[in-house]
């Protein structure tokens, strides 16, 4: 009975219909209004497989598709490139919009939101757990306020987000929360390496069972981050990042436990922090490069020095390679991933 209907003039709800199958109907579809903050909501609908009634809307508020559990994919929604409500909105006053995907339980692709560029508030995707890739959202540029990704268990990377410049742009947007946990297979973040903060952002980073090193959250600035939680990610050994050592050094307040040696509690990282700055003022004629690194480090002599032996120390003090001959190169491929003190004489 909704075939003939091309416009709606605000919200779209459709919530807790158990027997719900299909959504066709509303195919003709060519509008939602615009103004006065419409969105769609589609929750707990558990036997809704398809989108594909929406395929001729390019735009609209925000968007919220939860609970769904026949849903497999997001066909229909491949037109859509901004969810704002405005017709050109500058980045500081645009009306806020969000875009929230959680708890599909059989979603395995969102490669329907590959045009997608603009989301004006919240980005939540959050308990998909057949979700394998985020790389259809590459077009992605901006998020107005929170970026969640959170318990999509088999989500191996992040590579999807390297385009997001910043978050906190929403004028209303009370400060960022910037999550990424609960991902068993995430080793890195560094495709968020593009990525700053105008508004303090609340940075929270925990349960990861594979997360080494947190080096492409480090364009963050330190006076930008607001609380800082780093827990249970029994891999993570690498987190003297600039700006989580200026943070920390400061006094931010922070819940730190649970990880690898290097980043097992605040003080630690402290520690490890000014050791490395005490290393740098005291060597400034010796350059370690690339740092982190997995195989080769590379070791540049300034004034002509020569080397007489290196030595490398775990942090408990403990000697782990030693070499007694002038060489600008070492192969430390052979050491577990960790945190390492290098002497150089």
């Amino acid at each position: 009975g909704l075939e003939n209907l091309t416009m709606i003039g605000g919200t779209i709800r459709m919530d807790f219909n158990p027997e719900l199958e299909s959504i066709e109907a509303l195919s003709n579809l060519t509008q939602v209004n615009l103004f006065n903050g419409p969105y769609i909501q589609i929750h707990h609908n558990p036997k809704l497989a398809s989108l594909s009634a929406f395929h001729n809307l390019t735009r609209m508020g925000s968007l919220s598709i939860q609970g769904n559990h026949a849903l497999t994919n997001l066909e229909g929604l491949e037109n859509i490139t901004r969810l704002d409500y405005g017709d050109s909105p500058e980045p500081d006053d645009f009306i806020g919009t969000s875009l929230e995907i959680n708890n599909n339980s059989n979603l395995a692709s969102i490669e329907a939101l590959s045009n997608l560029t603009f989301i004006g508030n919240n980005f939540h995707i959050m308990e998909n757990p057949l979700l394998t890739s985020l790389e259809p959202l590459s077009n992605l540029v901006k998020v107005g306020c929170d970026l969640r990704v959170n318990g999509n268990s088999t989500l191996t990377s992040l590579q999807g987000l390297q385009n997001i410049e910043d978050l906190g742009t929403y004028v209303f947007c009370p400060g960022p929360w910037l999550q990424m946990s609960n991902h068993p297979l995430i080793s890195n973040v560094d495709p968020l390496q593009n990525l700053i903060s105008t508004k303090p952002v609340v940075y929270d980073v925990q349960n990861n069972a594979q997360l080494q090193n947190l080096d492409g959250l480090e364009n963050i600035a330190a006076n930008q981050i607001e609380f800082l939680t780093i827990k249970n990610s029994p891999e993570l050994s690498v987190c003297n990042q600039t700006n989580i050592c200026e943070y920390l050094s400061d006094g931010g307040m922070n819940e730190i436990s649970g990880n690898a040696s290097g980043c097992a509690s605040e003080e630690e990282i402290i520690e490890i922090c000014a050791l490395s700055i005490d290393e740098i003022n005291s060597t400034d004629e010796i350059t370690l490069y690339p740092v982190p690194t997995k195989n080769i480090l590379n070791i540049s002599l300034q004034n002509g020095a020569v080397i007489e032996h290196i030595l490398i120390y775990d942090l408990n003090g403990k000697l782990v390679y030693q070499l007694n001959e002038n060489s600008s190169k070492i192969d430390i491929s052979h050491l577990s991933i960790g945190t390492y003190l290098v002497s150089v004489k």
